[in-house]
């Protein structure tokens, strides 16, 4: 692409989808009503303008949920989803009202419920719904397909219709033209229009990867197409039925082996769809192009289309249906058919959906009410969905269904970590003996090596140290772990490293069990992979490689499918990019990851996160919001010691910010102090030298207290023990030389920091010359956005 195209097209943002106008008037027909139906074109748009009017951005969240083929025949299915374990099994209408107006009523106010593709649902849950609505405890916006006879009729009875129009041919050149600053050429456009069916968020995503892709292009101040595969084609649904059969089966599959496909489906069928750039082949697997356009087709396709497409295809489609990460969309294909799930589907549904961080659907796979045997499957990955939704009553119930000797040595691990949620000791030391005790000596001494590895675990996020480290080391070596519990105790052994102030090891021991569970790839579950991405991920930051930390969380967003995954990622990239200084990204994470936490922190990172906003909201000149935000992270403590530290730590650099320096220093001898006591000397080292950055030299003492005794550090402990020694030394080129070699390793916030502290420091106009006054001015701003 010619340079001035690829600024072009990274500096215009899209246009809105709605004008700001519409969407406060739309808002207002919802207060006034309560209910709320947005009719539209499929693909999206519709549910970007729910996003909007409720105020939830357009992702997966508690207050939002959307509706599939086959859920209209559960009775109270919908509202088991938005408000699990708060219904008991078998309420009627009434009790279901009741339960959760009560629930309702510790909200602020009333809360906004999004209901994506409501003429999928079912009517007990819409009538219950709409009854809250009326009642003023809930606000309800329900998306229905493109026709207002989509609508069902409690919802069109009870709420104000908006209807959106697709975008046409002209509305689409304008877009483009916005976009890019240059009109598009009409085949460009005819393209889009074909491909994204006049839906303005198909039409994003569409034209974005084929920028990307090289197949559009702008030359001579036009918006061209490229290859000869972009051009104005038929209607998808006008084409050969052969091809709308494998268009259809694919959406609904996921992937499918290319061999299959060639036997299963009309041979002729797919070069067409590969030479149109519909569908792509990669190694041994046929899928989309373009991911959005197969949640399109699969979001409209009837319940009777699937359950003919079952009927037709399912049973042939023996390897397609085998691999690797499409569990969870078979078996949604297999439910909306109306069958129930063979066992095998619903324990790899709920293992697979758990890895893409889907643990609503986990739930949904393995209740017993969804598989041919009606028994629960996947209890151990039925417990780990319960623990991310923040549903530990839930948790506690499942200890009852379990027998721990049932469980395999990976499971078991799962079980004795859950066991730590329980409060009470007496039933957490039976619980523990239950599942260790057993006749067989062998096995004793594997699942008694199984109860140190959780303890050990606990102990490392409560509290590090040398101890806990070489404790770690000894299991590793023993020969008493399963390969995927060996990787576990690298991931705790990299934790507790990075605790003790060594990141380089705390990458190498992240690393190989990454390499560990990689091997294992036929076998992996989310409770193993989610926190061996969390800690290679802070190791690396903790060891200044800013890239390697963001390809880390690239990783970790993407899950081993491609598909999605991570549990934590919004907070682990707002992590990463307030560390590279980009606080206008860190910000908009930070703020996504808290709208998505709804009233459940499984984690405990709320508070964390909010310092994070409350500091970028400070570099970018928001003090106002900023204070709320700190005000709310003061009312946020973690239990996990780390956890808090980084909290109050960030808490105080930003007090500093607001012109606050008592009191931030006040919090920060406070951290130093606990910190010391745990162990948990990296923390101790941030603490100090936030100190140092707040206080000046006068609070060197404690910094060096924290460093001078590091022998070969490295990362950021090596950084701060450069920083201490300059300061000591009054060596100004020094402390200037680092803040530079920080910024060249895009580690920016700390960079930002010492460059203030430079300018604060070198009053003198000797101290300095002025260009390089002006560039750690430059450097100290965080508030301008920059490339790398």
């Amino acid at each position: 692409m010619p340079e001035d195209a690829e600024t072009e097209v990274a500096h215009r943002p899209w246009p809105p989808a709605f004008p700001q106008a519409f969407v406060a008037a739309t808002r207002a027909r919802l207060d006034d009503r309560g209910v709320l139906v947005i009719a539209g074109t499929d693909g999206g748009t519709r549910d970007l303008l729910a996003a909007e009017v409720a105020g939830l951005v357009d992702r997966p969240s508690l207050h939002r949920h959307v509706s599939r083929p086959g859920d209209a025949h559960r009775a109270l299915f919908v509202l088991e989803q938005l408000w699990r374990g708060e219904l008991p099994r078998g309420a009627d209408l009434d009790t279901a009202e009741t339960r959760i107006r009560e629930q309702l009523a510790g909200h602020a106010g009333p809360p906004c419920i999004v209901l994506a593709d409501a003429e999928l649902s079912d009517a007990e849950s819409l009538d219950v719904l709409v009854r809250l609505a009326a009642a003023g405890d809930l606000r309800l916006v329900a998306t229905v397909g493109a026709t207002s006879s989509a609508v069902p009729d409690r919802l069109r009875a009870a709420g104000d219709l908006v209807e959106i129009a697709p975008l046409d041919a002209a509305d689409v050149a304008a877009r483009l033209e916005s976009r890019f600053g240059v009109l598009p050429d009409p085949a460009v456009v005819a393209f889009v229009l074909d491909r994204a069916g006049g839906s303005y968020e198909l039409v994003r995503h569409v034209v974005d990867t084929s920028v990307d892709a090289g197949l559009i292009d702008v030359h001579d101040g036009i918006l061209m197409p490229v290859d000869a595969s972009v051009d104005a084609t038929t209607d998808r649904a006008s084409t050969d039925p052969s091809l709308v059969d494998l268009l259809d089966v694919t959406s609904l599959v996921g992937l499918l082996d290319v061999g299959e496909c060639r036997d299963v489906f009309d041979p002729c069928a797919l070069e067409p769809a590969v030479r149109r750039g519909i569908l792509a082949v990669d190694d041994d697997a046929v899928g989309f192009v373009f991911a959005v356009e197969a949640t399109s087709v699969r979001r409209t396709m009837t319940q009777e289309r699937q359950r003919a497409l079952h009927d037709r295809y399912a049973a042939a489609l023996v390897r397609s249906t085998a691999r690797p990460g499409v569990a969870p969309k078979v078996a949604d294909w297999w439910t909306a058919s109306g069958r129930l799930l063979p066992v095998d589907l619903a324990a790899r549904a709920t293992r697979e959906a758990n890895l893409q961080a889907r643990f609503r659907r986990a739930l949904v796979h393995s209740d017993p009410a969804a598989n041919e045997e009606g028994a629960v499957v996947a209890q151990v990955e039925r417990v780990y969905a319960q623990v991310q939704l923040g549903r530990r009553r839930d948790v506690g119930e499942m200890f009852d269904g379990i027998d721990p000797a049932a469980l395999d040595e990976d499971g078991l691990y799962v079980y004795l970590h859950a066991v730590h949620l329980v409060d009470d000791d007496d039933e957490r030391e039976r619980l523990v003996r239950r599942a260790v005790m057993v006749d067989d000596p062998t096995t004793r001494r594997r699942r008694e090596a199984v109860r140190v590895l959780a303890e050990l675990t606990h102990q490392t996020f409560s509290g590090s140290g040398d101890r806990v480290a070489t404790r770690l080391r000894a299991l590793t070596f023993s020969g008493q772990l399963s390969p995927g519990n060996r990787a576990l105790t690298f991931m705790a052994l990299s934790a507790a490293l990075r605790g003790s102030a060594r990141p380089t090891q705390a990458v190498e021991a992240a690393e190989f069990a990454r390499e560990t569970l990689r091997a294992e790839e036929g076998t992996l579950h989310a409770f193993h992979l989610d926190p061996a991405g969390e800690v290679l991920i802070s190791a690396r930051v903790s060891a200044l490689d800013l890239d390697g930390a963001q390809q880390a969380v690239d990783a970790y967003a993407a899950g081993p499918f491609g598909t999605g995954g991570g549990r934590l990622a919004l907070s682990m990239q707002a992590f990463v990019s307030r560390q590279r200084g980009a606080v206008h990204d860190a910000l908009a994470d930070a703020h996504r990851f808290l709208n998505d936490l709804g009233p459940h922190d499984p984690h405990e990172l709320r508070g964390w996160v909010e310092a994070m906003a409350a500091d970028c909201l400070v570099h970018l000149d928001r003090p106002d919001e900023a204070v709320a935000a700190l005000e709310s992270a003061a009312r946020h403590p973690s239990r996990m010691p780390e956890t808090d530290l980084a909290r109050r730590t960030t808490m105080a650099a930003t007090r500093d910010a607001l012109a606050e320096p008592e009191e931030a220093l006040e919090i920060l001898d406070e951290v130093i102090d606990e910190a010391a006591a745990r162990g948990l000397l990296n923390a101790r080292i941030e603490a100090a030298a936030a100190g140092v950055l707040v206080g000046g030299p006068p609070q060197l003492h404690r910094l060096l207290d924290a460093v001078d005794d590091l022998v070969d550090p490295t990362g950021t402990p090596a950084a701060w023990q450069r920083f201490a020694r300059g300061v000591q030394a009054y060596d100004i080129p020094a402390i200037v030389e680092l803040a530079i070699e920080l910024e060249a390793g895009h580690a920016r916030l700390m960079a930002s920091g010492i460059a203030q502290f430079v300018l604060d420091m070198a009053r003198r106009a000797t101290d300095l010359d002025d260009a390089t006054r002006a560039h750690l001015a430059t450097l100290a701003d965080l508030s301008v956005p920059r490339r790398g």
